[in-house]
């Protein structure tokens, strides 16, 4: 995720987009910081992923 909030971060500063630049900046500082923690934003993400797709598997 930092990889992707930063090349967005860079893209948007590039193309003028100040405040979406600054929203990936804050979005990759926030996905650092919790990296640092221990938390793995990426993991949880993926599992909360696989829980819907398994939900939605189980309905049909």
């Amino acid at each position: 995720l930092a990889v992707l909030f930063l090349t967005l971060s860079l893209a948007s500063f590039a193309l003028g987009w100040t405040i979406a630049g600054y929203a990936f900046t804050a979005l990759l500082v926030i996905a650092a910081g919790a990296a640092l923690l221990g938390a793995c934003i990426g993991c949880v993400v993926y599992f909360q992923y696989k829980q819907f797709m398994a939900r939605r598997r189980l309905r049909t």
